[in-house]
């Protein structure tokens, strides 16, 4: 079956039973913050998603579904999977022209971040860049950093994965002085 190609991050409507809400939300270890986001639809939820979050749901879903010793339950995650498979059965952003071009700002840093960044020895700098986790990749990555901003009193890095181009974000916390 051909899959329908879509610009990469475009956002498809999920709809969810509020059983299947509760399954991911309760017994997986995905982050429930897409349900925030979520939109009451009839008797379910919809919630916007993007192929690469629908993947991570999906992965997380799937990993239970092969962990748990509950029949009962690793059925209903093998459906949830099965459904959430059908959208990545169905649409491609992978081969749209811009996800294969993962391009630098010029100049990724906020004025504060840079300050920040700057006080890091260029070792450190390079660790840092080289040791990003990729919920896609399920590994340690390199980021194409996108930005770099100060949020509280830490230093946020975000970006792209170098390897798959899944959205990557690194914490740099404060030196303890």
């Amino acid at each position: 079956m051909k899959r329908k190609k879509i610009p990469y991050g475009t956002k498809l409507p999920v709809k969810l039973t509020l059983r299947e809400r509760d399954l991911i939300s309760n017994e997986t270890f995905c982050d429930p913050e897409y349900i925030k986001l979520a939109v009451v639809d009839g008797k379910g939820i919809k919630v916007d998603l993007s192929l690469d979050e629908i993947e991570d749901i999906q992965g997380y879903v799937a990993a239970e579904a092969n962990h748990t010793e509950d029949l009962k339950l690793q059925k209903e995650l093998d459906r949830l999977s099965d459904k959430l498979q059908v959208y990545l059965d169905t649409y491609d952003d992978q081969d749209y022209e811009q996800s294969d071009v993962f391009t630098q700002p010029i100049d990724p840093f906020s004025k504060d971040a840079k300050k920040r960044w700057d006080k890091i020895p260029k070792w450190a700098q390079t660790k840092i860049l080289d040791n990003v986790y990729c919920g896609k990749c399920m590994n340690m990555v390199s980021i194409v950093l996108e930005t770099a901003k100060i949020q509280g009193a830490n230093l946020i890095l975000r970006g792209k994965c170098k390897t798959c181009g899944h959205e990557v974000c690194r914490l740099v916390e404060p030196e303890n002085d």
